[in-house]
């Protein structure tokens, strides 16, 4: 599904969805860069709360990310 991102650091993010997420799950995660490329980062949910208008805050840790991705990542948190 879709979802918005809240927060985003070189660690990990932190997403707003109304699917359903579990605690440890695995994820992969789609972020379009400026010059339309799509990173995928592989990375596990590590937070759960709900809003009061029912959607889901989802934090998310990165894992293995290669050198390439922690340069494109660091190029989304500037932007």
């Amino acid at each position: 599904g879709f979802a918005r991102t809240r927060n985003l650091s070189a660690t990990g993010v932190m997403i707003e969805s109304s699917d359903p997420f579990e605690l440890e799950q695995f994820v992969t995660l789609d972020f379009l860069m400026n010059d339309n490329r799509v990173l995928k980062l592989r990375g596990s949910v590590t937070h759960l709360t709900r809003t009061d208008e029912g959607l889901n805050l989802v934090g998310i840790i990165f894992e293995n990310l290669t050198t390439e991705a922690k340069q494109l990542l660091a190029q989304l948190i500037e932007a």
